[in-house]
């Protein structure tokens, strides 16, 4: 959030444009050992990451935050993945 209001004191911003526009550099959020940690957190702990995950998502891609989370040993069955 603290991104997106200072995108909008920028010289250059436009609307509708984003961090790429003003000459910002994207910046990487990499959550490694996503299921581990996910695994040691109550019910409402879980639900509270997984909701302010979804704002990094969600709002960050403007602004130029990107959310990885390496998965595992991932397969694919029948078009959908399984561990």
């Amino acid at each position: 959030v603290t991104r997106s209001e200072e995108m909008k004191l920028h010289p250059n911003y436009r609307t509708g444009e984003n961090y790429a526009y003003l000459g910002l550099a994207p910046q990487f959020l990499i959550f490694d050992e996503y299921v581990a940690f996910l695994e040691m957190l109550t019910t409402k702990e879980s639900t509270s990451l997984l909701s302010q995950l979804k704002k990094i998502v969600m709002l960050g891609r403007q602004a130029g935050y990107f959310l990885i989370v390496p998965a595992s040993r991932r397969k694919v069955f029948r078009g959908r993945y399984q561990r």
